[in-house]
């Protein structure tokens, strides 16, 4: 039975399965038969079809329908090589814009696997060109994403070489653009702006050889330059070239180039209708807020300074109806506007006073925004620059308390492990350096000293990896703090912060564009910080001292770059102390002590630290306040006998035995605003008993070897200046120089100091009238005469904005410096001698020398001769007739000339009383020192 029934059950089944089987080979003819008459599976699409299809989807940021519809050319099997590259390149792009940067590097490094073959063929195709092209820019893309900068500027080089050789203007634009970006992210400014500079000016415009030659260009003349050219690129083109050029102009510091640029760009965007100027807005909010940080450095707190904060927030706001990538860039950067201008504007009328509320507002809201980013690197600097708002992480590392801003400590440590989850999606090391150094920021501000270091050490082992200087000068000048706090030896973090800062040269915008305008307060600390613990050392060898000069000097470079807010032209430099009859005397100033250095004639360092009394900065203030006011009832003899005693008393017996012919000083900080020649030891200034010379540092430009007979000077001057009132932009070019003052001048003896140089010496004369800025630069070009010499009213300031001399028009110093560059590159021809007679100095200003030094080192000036402060110009005129007939006496014909001998003999004429009683102060004759080459 149980046979019969199991067979039974058998055959049931078996039928079953015939009548499935049946059902599935009248369905298998059914599909067979559709798909004869194409109702069944449709036909391939074309790679074409999938691509517009992607491109629709890719177009409305439908990203995961544009990723499916490339499918059909990345899974079958009969598809070209080159079609399925493109499919891979256009499937990077999309996960790009999804955030997912592993899966957007895998699949570009695909596609250009898939092209070995073009890449190594010669010559090629247009379409192997376009293809190669495409897929380089977005291979870049995704370099530059993961901070790949290097990388990412060759890929975009190669692709702009083939856009160039195909004569595909927005795709040449756009890769330069590109390169543009990938430089000034390596730090390189001034390649990344000449890159742009070629095609703004295009083939028919006028050459300009270099950005740098833009600087200090009048506004008129620039925006004349920019209406004028008619450009090579698309229409569509232009725009996107002029903010690019623009934003690397207000990189390198040019903010009225940049700003005259903008302005040209908003024009023309004007003229097409339709055009989204949302990403103009947000140049136009960077580079006000720009402006608005520098007049707050220059202490300009007016009209100006309000206008351009008030104009950088209304571009802001403007950008904020923009897309929502656009709005978040908008809201970042109206955080660090306002916490640079009212939250830590400390002896600045706060212009806002609801700025926290704003600030605290915008802390609030931004995290979520920035949470509904996809993974970007904007997003992850976003995050940790937002929490670095508010631990500070730009300050020095001893101002680690966090701001009162009701932001807590957990809400930024949540900020910062998100971006440190945004930098391992994106593999960006560099990001991650920059995420646990705010954290160690954060620990240290909690009072976690040992994990903060922690932190910071992680962070440091990061940017080490990448080469991020811009970090590693930070993290290690934090770490230095951290290690000082534990009781540790700091000065190895210190010397490693120190060789970032060198490696960087200047170029510190590659982090933040905005310590350009705080480097008092965030830059120059780090070298004063390690100059004063390489001095707590009671006893100092050889190389630390050397050490110790080598600090200070760079940070009179830095000054001097941040003086013009640009680096300057390389010096070609020798080192002073090769100069045997010259004694080289380092003076450092500290709050509570001067180092005084002396190098012998076999070039050792002797030390002597001296203990000062008062308060250093303060005493100097008032000595140089009541030196430069003939009507002062200060004691300055006293004072100036106070600093003798502390200055050259410890060295007097040393420099008796060396016998020098002459003193060169290297001076740092404050003590530079006091003429050394004025040190009075009770019976003798100092300059009665040596020639003197003022080095901005270690190092100096050899002379040309200047001979009475090779006396020639162009003589330039003016006495009055109430007609240049129409000469001169009121809008903001020249801020401190008050038109209403401009009456009120007259240099009554200018003509006469003229003609007396004239008298004694070959010289070209521009007086009066004859004196204007192109008279000037035709003569320096044409006549290769070594002295010029300027007798006019001028301001020395802080910064190379506010200083100036007045010819026909005001000449700013960085344009004077360009104007005497000759460029002549044997050097030759340059000028050897620089006279500014008549200048005076900001009252404030502790810049002056160095200032001088900076047009010197940008023009390869060998000599500077300049006053700290205005003087009588009568007495001015004598002196400098003086000086010219001792440069003409002191020496034969076969010796060279030494100017600080010349100046020592025409100062000394005046302490004797050879133009009357009234003329022996210090007041008449102290303020005129010579920096540079005492021959």
């Amino acid at each position: 039975m149980m046979f019969t029934l199991t067979g039974f059950r058998l055959k049931r089944g078996f039928v079953r399965v015939l009548r499935r089987l049946r059902w599935l080979g009248t369905a298998l003819l059914l599909v067979l038969l559709l798909g004869k008459l194409g109702l069944g599976n449709p036909a391939p699409l074309s790679p074409q079809t999938v691509f517009d299809h992607w491109r629709s989807h890719y177009q409305t940021q439908d990203y995961d329908a544009a990723l499916e519809s490339l499918q059909p050319i990345l899974e079958a099997e009969n598809v070209s090589r080159r079609n399925r590259a493109l499919a891979y390149n256009y499937r990077s792009l999309t996960q790009q814009k999804q955030g997912d940067w592993f899966g957007a590097e895998a699949s570009i490094e695909r596609s250009w696997a898939l092209v070995a073959p073009e890449r190594e063929r010669s010559p090629l195709t247009a379409p192997e060109q376009r293809l190669l092209a495409a897929i380089l820019t977005t291979r870049g893309q995704v370099q530059f994403a993961r901070g790949q900068a290097a990388a990412a500027y060759e890929s975009w080089h190669q692709a702009t070489t083939y856009y160039r050789q195909l004569d595909y203007e927005p795709g040449v634009v756009g890769g330069v653009l590109n390169q543009a970006q990938a430089l000034q992210d390596l730090g390189f400014l001034v390649r990344a702006c000449d890159r742009l500079l070629v095609l703004v000016q295009g083939s028919d415009s006028a050459q300009v050889s270099s950005c740098q030659g833009l600087l200090g260009q009048s506004e008129p003349r620039l925006s004349r330059w920019l209406e004028d050219m008619a450009f090579d690129e698309s229409p569509g083109s232009e725009i996107s070239l002029l903010q690019g050029f623009g934003n690397a102009l207000a990189a390198m510091g040019n903010l009225a180039a940049a700003e005259t640029v903008f302005d040209e760009a908003q024009r023309r965007s004007q003229q097409r209708s339709g055009w989204n100027n949302r990403e103009l807005a947000l140049d136009l909010g960077n580079l006000y807020g720009a402006k608005a940080r520098r007049y707050q450095q220059l202490g300009i707190l007016g009209e100006n300074f309000a206008q351009a904060r008030r104009q950088s927030l209304e571009y802001y706001h403007e950008a904020e109806a923009g897309t929502p990538e656009q709005r978040l860039r908008s809201q970042l950067n109206q955080v660090s506007l306002l916490v640079d201008l009212d939250l830590e504007s400390s002896g600045h009328p706060n212009p806002d006073s609801q700025a926290r509320e704003t600030v605290q507002g915008l802390l609030a809201r931004l995290p979520s925004q920035l949470q509904q980013q996809p993974l970007s690197r904007q997003r992850g600097y976003g995050r940790v620059g937002l929490a670095c708002q508010v631990l500070g992480c730009d300050r020095p590392p001893g101002e680690t308390a966090l701001r009162a801003w009701d932001v807590s400590a957990a809400a930024i440590r949540q900020l910062l492990e998100a971006a440190q989850a945004d930098a391992e999606g994106l593999g960006d090391e560099r990001l991650a350096a920059y995420v646990w150094g705010a954290l160690g920021r954060l620990e240290a501000s909690l009072g976690n000293l040992n994990q903060a270091q922690v932190d910071t050490e992680r962070a440091i082992a990061h940017s080490q990896r990448t080469g991020s200087h811009e970090l590693l000068y930070r993290w290690n000048w934090q770490l230095a703090h951290l290690r000082q706090q534990q009781g540790f030896d700091p000065l190895d973090s210190y010397q490693n912060a120190f060789e970032s800062l060198k490696a960087l040269r200047f170029n510190l915008t590659t982090l933040d564009p905005n310590l350009r305008f705080a480097f008092r307060e965030k830059i120059e600390p780090i070298y004063r910080d390690y100059a004063q613990q390489l001095f707590e050392r009671e006893t100092m060898s050889q190389g630390e001292l050397r050490r110790a000069i080598e600090v200070m000097d760079a940070l009179q470079v830095a000054e001097i770059n941040d003086f013009f807010g640009a680096a300057c032209a390389q010096v070609r430099s020798q080192q002073i102390g090769k100069y045997s009859e010259t004694a080289v005397i380092y003076i450092i100033t500290f709050p509570d002590k001067f180092e005084v250095l002396l190098e012998t004639p076999d070039q050792r360092l002797k030390r002597y630290p001296v203990s000062f009394p008062e308060h250093i900065d303060t005493f100097l203030d008032s000595v140089q306040l009541s030196l430069n006011n003939i009507n002062s009832d200060f004691n300055a003899q006293a004072s100036l006998t106070t600093l003798y005693h502390a200055l050259i008393d410890p060295i007097e017996e040393e420099l008796a035995q060396i016998n020098p012919k002459q003193l060169a000083f290297v001076l740092y900080g404050k003590i530079r605003k006091i003429p050394l020649a004025a040190l009075y030891d009770g019976q003798e200034y100092l300059i009665e008993k040596y020639p003197i010379a003022i080095s901005p540092s270690l190092e100096l430009l050899e002379p040309r070897g200047l001979r009475p007979r090779d006396l020639e000077v162009i003589a330039a001057g003016r006495e009055t200046f109430d007609n240049l009132r129409d000469q001169i932009d009121e809008r903001d070019e020249f801020p401190s120089l008050k038109l209403e003052e401009l009456s009120q001048i007259n240099l009554h003896f200018v003509e006469q100091e003229l003609t007396h140089i004239s008298d004694l010496i070959k010289t070209r004369t521009l007086f009066a009238e004859e004196f204007t800025v192109e008279r000037l630069e035709r003569d320096i070009k044409t006549l290769n005469y070594p002295i010029v010499h300027i007798a006019t009213h001028g301001q020395f300031s802080n910064f190379a904005e506010d200083t100036f001399i007045l010819a026909d028009r005001p000449l700013k110093m960085s344009q004077l410096a360009d104007l005497l560059n000759v460029n002549d590159p044997t050097r030759r021809s340059d000028i050897d001698l620089l006279v500014l007679s008549a200048c005076q100095t900001a009252q404030e200003s502790d810049r002056a020398v160095l200032g001088m030094a900076g047009i010197a080192a940008r023009a390869g000036v060998r000599t500077i001769i300049g006053s700290l402060w205005a003087v009588d110009d009568y007495s001015t005129a004598s002196m400098m007739e003086q000086f010219y007939q001792h440069l003409k006496d002191v020496q034969t014909q076969e010796v060279p000339i030494n100017k600080a001998q010349a100046l020592r003999q025409s100062q000394i004429a005046m302490i004797r009383g050879d133009l009357g009683s009234n003329y022996t102060a210090p007041y008449f004759w102290a303020p005129f020192i010579l920096i540079g080459h005492w021959n």
